[in-house]
């Protein structure tokens, strides 16, 4: 940050983007995302800063989305460690049944990442898998919940 505060004292917005003719003239300055970031490649092609606000991109949404999917990981987990905490575990009949579902859908839901990347260049191109599986989550993360509430 002291180098881009010394450097270019006017920044206003800094994007990390290869440039574009449609977006000249908007932001303060362009750095290459490269481990090879050169200093003298800062420019400014605009005179004026530019004071909007942040600028929505699909790149911040999905950076947004992919902190709440691994907030929707930890909930999960802590629920099921709180439910194998529980008396209701180790309970008979119907509370049982309702304990031992929503640990099956937990463990299908926590693998989740291994049915959707195999690894860095092997993964599914498809959002709807993503959202099926997230809508997954969301549902085993309510049957533990309701399997805590109903040994409480």
């Amino acid at each position: 940050m002291d180098l881009l505060k010394r450097h270019c004292p006017g920044l206003r917005r800094l994007l990390t983007e290869q440039p574009e003719p449609d977006l000249f003239g908007h932001p303060n300055l362009w750095v290459p995302v490269l481990s090879a970031y050169d200093e003298a490649d800062c420019r400014q092609p605009s005179d004026a800063p530019v004071l909007d606000g942040p600028v929505p991109s699909q790149r911040i949404e999905m950076l947004r989305e992919g902190l709440e999917d691994r907030e929707y990981f930890w909930l999960l987990k802590q629920a099921v460690n709180d439910l194998e905490a529980t008396p209701a575990a180790s309970a008979t009949g119907e509370r049982l049944e309702q304990c031992r579902n929503a640990l099956a859908m937990a463990e299908r839901a926590l693998d989740a990442p291994n049915r959707l990347a195999q690894s860095l260049t092997v993964y599914t191109k498809d959002p709807a898998d993503l959202y099926r599986e997230r809508d997954a989550l969301a549902d085993a993360i309510e049957a533990v919940q309701a399997a805590l509430a109903a040994a409480r």
